[in-house]
This record gives C-alpha cells, sequence and structure tokens, in this order.
C-alpha cells in the first residue's frame, strides 16, 4: 500500500478511488491524474456496516471538507474521470 499526499491544502481537489472487484485492483486518481495502483487481497465486505465517508471506524474524521461525494455501482474509466475533473464537477454529464 503506498500514501499520496497533496502539498496544496488550500485548495479544492478532485479525489477519485476506484475498486475493481474481479481483478482485486485499488487506483487513486488526484485531479484526474492515476497517482497509485495497487492490488487487494480481498472484496471489502461492509456486512451490516455503513459506508463510511469522511470517517474512519474507529472514529477519526476528516480533517477538512467534502464536496459531492458520490459511489456509483460499476468502476468509472479513466477517461470518465478526466472528464469529470475537467468539467469541474462530481459527476458525468
Amino acid at each position: 500500500s503506498s500514501t499520496k499526499t497533496i502539498s496544496d491544502t488550500t485548495s479544492w481537489h478532485h479525489v477519485v478511488a476506484t475498486y475493481a472487484y474481479g481483478a482485486k485492483t485499488k487506483t487513486l486518481y488526484i485531479d484526474g491524474n492515476q497517482v497509485a495502483q495497487a492490488n487487494g487481497t480481498g472484496n471489502p465486505n461492509f456486512g451490516s456496516n455503513a459506508l463510511l465517508i469522511g470517517k474512519l471506524n474507529t472514529g477519526t474524521y476528516w480533517n477538512g471538507n467534502i464536496d459531492e461525494a458520490l459511489v456509483y455501482n460499476r468502476v468509472l474509466t479513466p477517461q470518465e474521470i478526466r472528464r469529470m475533473y475537467a468539467q469541474g464537477t462530481g459527476k458525468l454529464q
């Protein structure tokens, strides 16, 4: 696993994370560019737990703002992610 940081913390950034179930591949994009990719060992299973955005299950919260959080039922393509970033919106149009 790798850690990526954003040095400019005074501007908004477009952050997308994808997980491909079949390939078990996690990919991270920042501002339309792929910055990290790693293979997983299994598929996420939330069971009866909620999907948390901006909070870890330990109770630690994200220290910042989150806008236009979306969850898709499929993996977005790199082209779709770049288009979303170029449009300046968090959703496909």
